[in-house]
């Protein structure tokens, strides 16, 4: 019984599951095209989970956060990407979500 409860309680907590962290459309607001630096946005989000270049080899940086809920009822994801120039300069952001609130069918 005991190895049944346990087991029930890991497959509960696991239902669960978050991915990253949020990024406020304040934080967003505060990135400026040609004046935020590659460097400043690696000090304030922490490591991306995607790096890539654009058709003109220009740096692409993606940060993802992505929370599901109960078994997958509801959550919400984001994904933050820029795009810098050969200085290492913010050419462009883009911060796209998408969520189903818990409840909703």
């Amino acid at each position: 019984m005991r190895q049944f409860l346990v087991f029930a309680l890991v497959c509960v907590l696991s239902a669960c599951t978050k991915v990253g962290r949020p990024i406020s459309h304040a934080e967003r607001d505060q990135i400026t095209e040609g004046v935020t630096t590659r460097e400043e946005l690696l000090n304030r989000l922490g490591p991306p989970a995607l790096l890539s270049k654009d058709g003109n080899g220009n740096d692409m940086v993606t940060w993802v956060y992505v929370r599901s809920a109960f078994l997958g009822v509801g959550y919400k994801s984001q994904a933050f990407t820029a795009r810098f120039d050969a200085s290492g300069r913010v050419i462009e952001a883009l911060l796209t979500e998408k969520s189903k609130p818990t409840g909703s069918r």
